[in-house]
């Protein structure tokens, strides 16, 4: 799973922003070099001797990454086909948004162990897709606002149960 993260975001650095977002604006360019940095991040994931497990450890993560897995998939375009967004120039699997979205469906799955660097391009991202949602009439995009946010939640409630136990006392030493 790591290496097929790994190939979706370099190829969104390299065919998405660094070949058609840089021509229309220089932030491309730099958008481009972070999502490479990301795509390194899941490589290394890849290669390392711990191996990642994407599997989630909960109901909720479970219950939550499948529902944004489904969103970035099927729901995304649907709803942009909806919304008037038709095929090809419509966003779909395999640019920012809906990629960004189901990347953190998965980064749910992988649970409170994630490294927090792996967080920083995908959640400022969503920062950045919200923002052109808002400005580009991209309904379906506010869906990384939403995917954000629970991934947060997840994450920030999975190291709060490891620090603290189960009924919020601090878990045992030793």
């Amino acid at each position: 799973m790591s290496v097929l993260l790994a190939m979706l975001w370099f190829w969104m650095a390299i065919a998405y922003h660094l070949t058609f977002f840089a021509d229309l604006s220089r932030v491309g360019i730099v958008f481009g070099l972070a999502f490479g940095m990301q795509g390194a991040l899941f490589s290394w994931l890849a290669v390392r001797k711990q191996v990642t497990s994407y599997r989630p450890r909960s109901v909720a993560a479970m219950s939550i990454g499948a529902v944004l897995i489904v969103y970035a998939l099927i729901l995304y375009p649907v709803l942009g086909s909806l919304w008037g967004h038709r095929y090809p120039a419509s966003p779909t699997f395999g640019v920012p948004c809906p990629t960004t979205i189901f990347t953190l469906g998965l980064i749910v799955w992988a649970g409170g162990w994630t490294p927090r660097r792996l967080l920083i391009v995908p959640l400022g991202w969503a920062v950045v897709g919200t923002s052109a949602a808002a400005n580009l009439g991209m309904t379906e995009d506010f869906g990384l606002l939403g995917a954000a946010i629970l991934t947060a939640g997840v994450l920030l409630g999975a190291r709060y149960r490891a620090a603290f136990g189960r009924h919020g006392t601090p878990a045992a030493a030793g």
